[in-house]
């Protein structure tokens, strides 16, 4: 016997619901590229734990960037690895930080590409033992 044998119409009353229950779709539109950035030239290191991810020197964040947007994806979200960490995080918001520098250099190369930086901070200790959080700049999303 064919499947199916009944074919309710309920979900198919009005578009409110109809909108709820069909088929979900997915396109490259959909798509934001996660790119790891990280200082020096010709640098392109696997991420061990995210297979077919790599740790890249802002050369080939450029190359990866334009393939992006080759593939028909709107944007990148940008992840630094800086050299030099301090306990304020004070590299996310450097403006020659490793992810700024990335954010000039594609944007230069690839203007119609979307884009989103996190500024990861992560609370440190303050060095002086009082136990207190670090109050510098909050850590947010920010659009290119």
């Amino acid at each position: 016997m064919p499947f199916p044998i009944h074919r309710p119409r309920r979900l198919r009353k009005n578009p409110a619901i109809l909108r709820m229950v069909r088929e979900t779709t997915l396109s490259s539109d959909d798509l934001i590229h996660p790119i790891f950035v990280c200082e020096g030239k010709g640098r392109k290191e696997a991420i061990s734990s995210m297979p077919g991810v790599f740790r890249q020197s802002i050369d080939h964040a450029v190359a990866d960037a334009r393939e992006t947007h080759r593939l028909n994806i709107p944007a990148v979200i940008l992840f630094g690895i800086p050299d030099q960490k301090d306990a304020r995080g004070s590299e996310a918001y450097n403006p020659d930080g490793v992810v700024q520098r990335a954010i000039r250099e594609i944007k230069s190369a690839v203007p119609e590409l979307g884009g989103f930086s996190p500024a990861v901070r992560r609370p440190q200790i303050i060095p002086d033992g009082s136990g207190q959080r670090d109050r510098g700049p909050e850590g947010g999303v920010g659009r290119y």
